[in-house]
């Protein structure tokens, strides 16, 4: 933590652009645009979500515990809408496999797939702050290493992620409470 012990205030603004990158990713079909500007779009979300593990392997010892747990919430709850569409894309592609069309056969296992790949690149690379926080709050003796073990693994897991976010999170306050820190 740095010395006036406010913490870095500027480090809410790489997972905001990571959320809002991860966004114009999804939007990439409903928009006509050049042939070029996807790869731009995925080339951002890819440079925003290693920015991500950056800021927090540089900066991150001059933010609060606290302050990295809020990245990691602005993350995971900000990714909440998009993996529930991408759940549903997932779905939708499954029942394609039901249209008596031979190539849906074969493309749509393919389709959901991908989607699922890149998905799940999506959840490892919004994975650094809440890894920071599960480091920085067993170290401060916040969380039991049983719960931090458990959390940084699910980290990498749909839906066990954010779970065990709101469960840190609920744990943090009410350590904060019994300190006095709120």
């Amino acid at each position: 933590m740095n010395q006036n012990g406010k913490g870095c205030r500027w480090i809410y603004v790489m997972p905001i652009l990571y959320v809002v990158s991860a966004y114009l990713v999804l939007a990439i079909p409903f928009f006509k645009i050049p042939t070029f500007l996807p790869e731009i779009l995925f080339g951002m979300l890819l440079l925003f979500g290693s920015m991500n593990l950056v800021v927090v392997l540089t900066v991150g010892s001059m933010a609060t515990r606290i302050q990295i747990l809020n990245c990691a919430r602005i993350v995971k709850y900000g990714l909440i809408p998009f993996f529930v569409i991408g759940a549903g894309l997932v779905v939708l592609s499954f029942l394609l496999i039901f249209i008596p069309v031979p190539i849906t056969i074969f493309m749509a296992p393919a389709l959901a797939l991908t989607l699922c790949v890149v998905g799940w690149f999506i959840l490892v690379l919004g994975a650094p702050y809440s890894m920071a926080y599960i480091v920085r709050a067993c170290k401060e003796r916040v969380n039991s290493g049983v719960l931090s073990v458990f959390a940084g693994i699910f980290q990498f897991f749909f839906v066990m992620d954010v779970i065990f976010v709101i469960i840190l999170a609920c744990k943090d306050r009410i350590y904060r409470r019994k300190t006095g820190q709120l």
